[in-house]
């Protein structure tokens, strides 16, 4: 196996989002209790509300808690006929701890977070709803989902404030620790990067899709932002021929703006421990048909995501062991790819990928 010092892959800069070009068909509302700005909620979601119909498409809020920003939320909806996507929480309801509850609530798949806090101005832990925010943010933006911040452009992978840099856009060269590792099994040449998924070069780009194939946040949100409207309006002919995508399944169409000739759309598990046999067969059933289609459509490349490692919660190191080796199982079984490449999302899903790669 080779290891390699720089590549030219590029990938989202850790201070920096994407702001969703287009407009927004899913938005997650979340806030401590304390925030009392109502007038700036509403101005939030009437813009968003009012892009969304110019652009004739539906709106949908998404929002959890019965008190605070996301009452407000609640208010605004009912009064602008919005669809609320959850059911209305009181604080401290919620059987199991809270940062699983926001992660239940990304699994809504939201284009947008607008997050709210209220007075705790230099610390974030200094009431447990207000970390909870903070928690809700930080989870969105490690799956690329944009965050607006009390009305402004901010990323929260880190800690939450300070200086951070240029907050819109963008990406940058990958640095020294977003090494390559490479290596090769028969006549197919297996990589692991560090990189933006959008950006590479392959035949065939895998999209970690939800069931709809209408996009979403994450790895989902960025590659429809990238590839264009062709892409949903691609989604949209397959659903109204063969209906939602299954969980394991996977389906092939036109790659829109994108430099990759096709997409493959895969539905990866939700993780649940009580059902691992099951779902680790579903993963692993993710990149072999992904593999097959591109095969089946004369590709040469293919680049994969990190699969269900998100807001799906499936555990990083078993998510890696099963996509490695589906890859392997398929390529020792014959395939016509010459190259396949893990494009992973950060420097600890690159280390448990390139582990299997030996």
């Amino acid at each position: 196996m080779t290891r390699v010092g720089r590549t030219n892959m590029q990938r989202v800069s850790d201070t920096r989002c994407m702001f969703p070009a287009g407009p927004v068909r899913r938005v997650l509302v979340t806030g401590s209790v304390g925030w009392s700005d109502r007038t700036l909620i509403e101005q939030l979601l009437d813009r968003l509300l009012s892009e969304a119909r110019e652009a004739g498409g539906s709106f949908r809020l998404i929002t959890g808690m019965a008190e605070g920003a996301d009452l407000d939320a609640r208010r605004w909806a009912g009064a602008n006929g919005v669809p609320v996507l959850a059911e209305p929480l009181e604080v401290g309801a919620y059987p199991g701890p809270m940062h699983r509850y926001n992660e239940l609530m990304l699994t809504w798949h939201p284009e947008l977070v607008l997050a709210f806090k209220d007075g705790f101005d230099d610390d974030w832990a200094s009431a447990g709803c207000v970390a909870g925010t903070e928690h809700m943010c930080r989870i969105a933006a490690e799956s690329d989902i944009p965050v607006l911040l009390n009305g402004q452009v901010e990323l929260a992978a880190g800690s939450i404030g300070g200086s951070r840099g240029d907050p819109v856009g963008g990406v940058d060269d990958i640095d020294e620790t977003g090494a390559m590792a490479e290596t090769k099994w028969g006549d197919t040449v297996v990589r692991c990067v560090v990189g933006d998924i959008t950006r590479v070069e392959a035949d065939v780009i895998v999209n970690a899709a939800n069931s709809s194939l209408l996009g979403g946040g994450g790895v989902d949100g960025a590659i429809h932002r990238a590839a264009g409207p062709s892409l949903l309006e691609a989604c949209r002919k397959v659903r109204a021929e063969s209906g939602e995508c299954a969980t394991g399944a996977a389906v092939i169409t036109a790659a829109g703006d994108l430099g990759a000739d096709w997409v493959v759309h895969t539905v990866g598990p939700v993780w649940d421990e009580g059902r691992s046999a099951e779902l680790d067969r579903l993963l692993a059933g993710c990149y072999g048909k992904s593999m097959g289609l591109a095969e089946s459509a004369g590709a040469k490349s293919i680049a994969f995501p990190n699969i269900s490692t998100g807001v799906y919660r499936y555990p990083k190191a078993r998510a890696a062991e099963l996509a490695v080796g589906a890859v392997r199982a398929a390529i020792e079984a014959g395939t016509t790819l010459a190259e396949v490449t893990f494009v992973c999302f950060d420097e600890e899903n690159f280390s448990l990928c390139e582990a299997w790669l030996t």
